[in-house]
């Protein structure tokens, strides 16, 4: 005979009350100090509502089906609750986990729910596999309560910056006998770093103005939620986390080169434009009040407007290639930097016989242009492609 002694979490008595379970519904334990004859080891236990009355967790039941739970992970009031442990003789790798190694026919294990030993239900799988379960009496359901979609409120901020914090929101739900009127339920007492705002039975959580003067680092706060009315009172609490971070700054361009192509005499080039983009967890101002633009070349015509920087080639540039680089930087912050390349290049014009006006088309008005000197005589001044 071998007996298996463990305490399980949530202990039982919770779980007749009205326990939290974490979220994700199974989850593994750490390893246990088992008062085991012969030795022996848990490795993981789930709770679960065996709805085909089996003994065993199915796909179905307990692990990824939180529809089985309440939506803050707790158990659902009324329900009967299955614990399921899975167990093995030796740890041969010491890590705490039993390696199910040649479990005999005769197991018994006892859950303790601090008031008596419980016989488990024990099924071998197989040589090296062995579960015990143990369905409890359902839970009471409690003539007044309330849950919240979430346990855990998580914000980040820049240090110094307060508002620089996505607000979090969490509702919640009457779930007992008797209806409780969510938009009564209040905060009670402090609540540290953190703001918390009630619309109905929504509840907003954000940073406190005075979190600008916390350091780096990670701030937490237990906050208690209440309902009290004509002698009734039940409380719920959240945990809150915030975590501050060090400033960082950092502005990309869309794009960080631009290229122009034209021949010798082109009329107009086609504009090009980037976009300027926060990076950083520091919003900087990307339009001209915030960032000076800086193109030391007069080939470029440079706009900035917004978060965009336009760019266009002045006309009547020769043959050849025109390269600048445009610097872009924060007003507020001098590290801050952007470079855009820009590069021209300006191909020779081909020679077209029969363009006497040098537009680089034969057209009508090279044939009027012809028969006017034809009639006038004299000469015409042609440009060196004409």
């Amino acid at each position: 005979w071998c007996y298996f002694y463990f305490t399980p979490k949530p202990l039982v008595e919770e779980l007749v009350l009205y326990p939290y379970i974490p979220e994700g519904c199974a989850h593994p334990i750490d390893k246990y100090d088992l008062d085991v004859s012969g030795g022996g080891y848990v490795s993981d236990v789930y709770w679960f509502i065996d709805t085909n009355g089996n003994g065993i967790m199915d796909i179905s039941e307990g692990e990824g089906d939180k529809g089985q739970f309440n939506a803050d992970g707790s158990f659902i009031p009324g329900e009967c609750y299955t614990m399921m442990t899975v167990l093995g003789i030796t740890d041969e790798d010491e890590d705490g986990v039993g390696d199910y190694a040649d479990l005999s026919d005769d197991v018994k294990v006892y859950v303790d729910d601090n008031s008596d030993m419980l016989e488990m239900t024990v099924e071998k799988i197989d040589a090296t596999s062995l579960f015990a379960c143990y369905t409890f009496e359902a839970a009471s359901v409690p003539e007044y309560a309330f849950v919240s979609d979430t346990t855990e409120i998580h914000l980040d901020m820049v240090e110094g910056n307060w508002t620089s914090a996505i607000p979090v929101s969490f509702t919640v739900t009457s779930v007992g006998e008797n209806e409780i009127d969510a938009s009564q339920i209040q905060v009670m007492g402090e609540t540290g770093y953190f703001n918390v705002e009630k619309n109905g039975n929504t509840f907003f959580v954000s940073p406190k103005e005075d979190a600008d003067y916390l350091e780096p680092g990670e701030y937490y706060n237990s906050i208690v939620l209440y309902y009290e009315y004509e002698g009734i009172y039940v409380h719920n609490y959240f945990d809150a986390y915030l975590t501050v971070n060090e400033p960082s700054f950092d502005v990309r361009a869309s794009a960080q080169k631009l290229e122009f192509e034209a021949l010798e005499g082109y009329l107009s080039v086609k504009t090009q434009s980037v976009t300027l983009e926060n990076l950083g967890n520091t919003l900087i101002d990307l339009t001209p009040d915030g960032m000076t633009v800086m193109c030391r070349s007069t080939d470029f015509n440079v706009v900035h407007s917004g978060d965009k920087i336009t760019v266009v080639p002045v006309t009547g540039l020769k043959e050849g290639v025109y390269e600048t680089t445009i610097i872009v930087r924060s007003n507020d912050y001098a590290e801050v930097l952007v470079y855009i390349d820009v590069v021209f290049n300006v191909g020779e014009k081909p020679i077209v016989y029969g363009d006497v006006d040098d537009d680089g088309l034969v057209t009508v008005s090279d044939a009027i242009k012809i028969l006017q000197h034809i009639a006038s005589g004299g000469s015409i001044q042609l440009g060196p492609k004409a």
